[in-house]
């Protein structure tokens, strides 16, 4: 799978820009009109985002950009409303020290009416650490059982969200659903036999193993989410456990079936 970077322009550290955001109808050419003005006012839009409304008849397109010097932010607002379509324009930030937020309010969604919150993985890695020193070895059992019984609750949602029975097609399919949460990068599905069972899945960039160092492999969640995830797709039991883990130096983290 190719794999592209994609930058929500949430904040920036660089003073120097600012972000224009752009209520529209949503329609073919009123976009097209929009970034033609900013670039006739020679504006350089460095990251974007557009998103529909409440409705399919609007959208919204926020962007970070880069304003010439001298360049008066009521001419952009006045020259972007002008497009044919565009319902209002807002040129601006807030500002925090060095860093820069939009002036509106963002709302996280990886896809209709499924909010998120995002954590950095070097915060995450830091609670994890910190549950560890607190629990000791019991702390890894913990993150397993606490993820296998995760797994075992969002199967009915993801078995009516993409209205198959196909353990094949459940299984796949919510594994790369996790990527797209940023849960890990660079997924493959090295093995998927369900009839067996056998299944390997392979990621690079854990949410347990980056940033983190240790001598054996550390992924207890992701196995117990995989465990609880594939049991009740497959109609068995099933177990995880994780042969191959980034935090102890290996090129990836991988996963493979045993037998309960």
């Amino acid at each position: 799978m190719e794999r592209v970077i994609a930058r929500v322009p949430a904040i920036s550290f660089d003073p120097t820009l600012t972000y224009i955001i752009v209520w529209m109808e949503n329609r073919p050419g009123v976009l097209a009109g929009v970034l033609t003005t900013l670039a006739t006012l020679e504006i350089n839009v460095l990251e974007g985002v557009h998103s529909r409304g409440e409705t399919e008849e609007e959208g919204a397109w926020i962007a970070l950009v880069k304003v010439p010097p001298g360049l008066d932010g009521r001419r952009v607002v006045e020259a972007v409303e002008r497009v044919e379509g565009v319902i209002k324009a807002k040129l601006g930030v807030k500002k925090y020290g060095s860093l820069i937020m939009p002036p509106v309010e963002i709302v996280w969604e990886l896809g209709p009416n499924m909010p998120v919150s995002i954590w950095r993985h070097m915060f995450l890695s830091k609670v994890y650490d910190g549950l560890i020193q607190a629990m000791g070895p019991a702390g890894h059992a913990v993150f397993f059982h606490q993820g296998r019984h995760a797994g075992i609750l969002i199967y009915e949602f993801w078995r009516r969200t993409m209205a198959t029975s196909s353990p094949k097609m459940l299984i796949e399919g919510a594994f790369h659903v996790l990527q797209r949460f940023g849960w890990f990068t660079d997924a493959e599905i090295v093995e998927m036999k369900p009839d067996k069972p056998r299944i390997t899945l392979r990621v690079k960039n854990s949410i347990e193993a980056y940033s983190r160092k240790s001598d054996k492999p550390i992924c207890y969640f992701l196995a117990g989410l995989f465990t609880g995830y594939a049991s009740k797709a497959l109609g068995r039991e099933v177990r995880f456990v994780e042969t191959r883990c980034q935090a102890r130096g290996d090129p990836h983290c991988l996963f493979t079936t045993q037998p309960a």
